[in-house]
């Protein structure tokens, strides 16, 4: 029998060290690609008139639960609502200050990437006439809708009809992302 040699350790070594690389690159695409398949969860002030308005053919698939949706959207009439949702006033941080009308959480795992997408309906001129009870006009849903795709594709959707407030993304990374059973 023959004696290994030091070529033959630096060679194991090499490859091993190209396997953990390999490994390391699979687990970071994977977890910055969003889950398939693209389903949004709308929970909020005003969420049933934005709903009704965004799960149109060939908008995206509505999800049951917030929980495991890809995408879920919250909207509140103003960043002083969110006080009630301490988990999410929790991630947002200071990035829910007042200054950006969309915050988009981008929630990265194991098992792929999630967002929240936070939308203050105050910044787009909606917030008052909630508040009076009143339901948000066409153009204003059309605007908001457009800052949901807007956030909810990354930026690769041309806004035509409106001016969508400017928006803060932060990073929240988490282990594992919850998926139906």
């Amino acid at each position: 029998m023959t004696r290994r040699t030091r070529g033959f350790a630096k060679t194991v070594k090499r490859l091993i060290l190209l396997i953990l690389a390999f490994a390391a690159g699979a687990a970071t695409h994977r977890a910055i690609t969003p889950i398939s398949p693209h389903d949004v969860h709308v929970s909020g002030d005003g969420a049933a008139q934005l709903a009704e308005a965004l799960f149109t053919w060939p908008g995206p698939e509505r999800a049951g639960d917030a929980a495991i949706a890809t995408t879920q959207v919250i909207t509140v009439r103003r960043w002083q609502n969110l006080e009630g949702l301490t988990d999410i006033a929790r991630l947002c941080g200071v990035a829910c200050d007042g200054r950006a009308g969309v915050v988009i959480l981008r929630r990265p795992s194991l098992n792929g990437l999630t967002r929240v997408v936070l939308v203050n309906l105050g910044n787009y001129g909606a917030g008052e006439m909630l508040d009076a009870g009143q339901p948000m006009p066409d153009q204003i849903v059309a605007c908001v809708v457009q800052g949901i795709e807007t956030a909810r594709n990354d930026g690769r959707v041309n806004v035509t009809e409106c001016d969508v407030p400017e928006h803060v993304t932060l990073l929240r990374p988490r282990l594992w992302t919850p998926r139906p059973q």
